[in-house]
């Protein structure tokens, strides 16, 4: 009798987690807010983890919540510096095959391999040509200086054109490069290149989906 208690103790906290998630999908979710209420479970249980996995659940939502807040505290930083940013903003957001990222001091342009490269090769693609044929006209019009950096996945390359990963990052940002100032009038000097091969991924190397992810070309705006 002594320790039935505890089963009905688990019973209310596995009712109270199952209602507090699906107040959560349902409702506007707050990071601080989350963070508290989830604390608080956690201290009604006893040790902070002690239940392990009813909490990834909650837990999942923090970090893309905090990187959405980031991206939204950057881009309000960046319009009060320069009110001209919110429009750039809008027009780099309907260009094809490019994700945006508000930084600190500019913007992250980040050209997925399979919009703007063949697999293993470091020649532009007819509809990556087309994107940055329309990107460039875009940043001829304004300050930035550009960095552009090749990254690849984990799986190595080995080809008499590309001896490794870090000959084929390279190659492929030095294309953008050269583009952008044949094609597009960018005055040389606001650009640089630099190939990273595997050595930055945006995610772990654990499947076919992610080493996608990772094989890119960004681009760094940086606004003096």
């Amino acid at each position: 009798m002594q320790g039935k208690w505890i089963f009905t103790f688990n019973d209310m906290i596995t009712l109270l987690l199952t209602f507090f998630v699906l107040v959560l999908s349902m409702a506007h979710i707050e990071t601080a807010k989350v963070k508290g209420v989830s604390q608080a479970v956690r201290k009604m249980v006893g040790k902070e983890g002690e239940t392990g996995r009813p909490f990834s659940v909650i837990d999942s939502f923090i970090p893309s919540l905090q990187d959405e807040d980031i991206e939204k505290a950057r881009l309000a930083q960046l319009r009060r510096k320069m009110p001209e940013v919110a429009s750039l903003y809008k027009v780099l957001r309907r260009l094809e095959g490019l994700k945006v990222t508000p930084r600190e001091r500019g913007f992250l342009l980040t050209l997925p391999e399979t919009v703007f490269f063949t697999p293993g090769d470091a020649e532009l693609t007819k509809s990556g040509r087309r994107t940055l044929l329309a990107l460039g006209k875009v940043l001829s019009q304004i300050p930035p200086f550009i960095r552009v950096e090749g990254h690849t996945d984990d799986l190595p390359i080995k080809s008499e054109r590309f001896p490794s990963n870090w000959e084929l990052s390279l190659a492929r940002a030095v294309s953008v490069v050269k583009f952008l100032i044949a094609e597009t009038g960018i005055q040389p000097e606001r650009l640089s290149a630099a190939g990273y091969a595997e050595t930055r991924p945006r995610v772990d190397n654990r499947d076919a989906a992610s080493r996608q992810l990772n094989r890119r070309v960004e681009l760094v705006l940086t606004f003096p």
